[in-house]
């Protein structure tokens, strides 16, 4: 009977080492990833971006944009504003300072996106709302898209 609780402990042990390792490369991998992966959009001259994500009130969400591209897709949700911001911009906006955005759309419930980028912008998703929300941010970014 010891033996049968000592393998039992010890199974149960290398499953929960097995899991914890798997989500500890998950994590590494993730990361790993989300940091080369502003490189690597650029360099390939594509992004793709599809989020249907649950926004908390008021929350604020951003995209860095690949530079020289062509911007097509949408923002959907029930009231929301979207900014396409210069990184100087882009840091006073964080700053919650006046600042000027290249395109905006405010108090809105549909954006179609379709603009070019020639330096590097960031796109601004915010809740608008008191309360939580679904917004989805769908846009294809390319280069040499006339």
């Amino acid at each position: 009977m010891k033996k049968i609780i000592a393998v039992v402990i010890l199974i149960f042990v290398v499953i929960i080492g097995v899991i914890a390792g798997a989500i500890l490369m998950c994590v590494i991998g993730n990361t790993y990833i989300e940091i080369n992966s502003k490189n690597l959009f650029n360099n390939l001259g594509y992004q793709y971006n599809y989020e249907n994500e649950l926004y908390h009130p008021n929350e604020i969400k951003h995209y860095e944009i690949i530079t020289n591209a062509t911007v097509t897709g949408y923002i959907k949700g029930k009231l929301l504003s979207a900014y396409v911001l210069d990184e100087e911009n882009f840091k006073r906006f964080k700053n919650k300072q006046d600042f000027n955005a290249i395109y905006k759309w405010e108090n809105v419930s549909y954006i179609k996106l379709n603009f070019k980028t020639s330096n590097k912008v960031y796109l601004v998703v915010k809740n608008e709302l008191n309360e939580y929300q679904w917004i989805t941010v769908k846009f294809i970014a390319k280069r040499g898209q006339s």
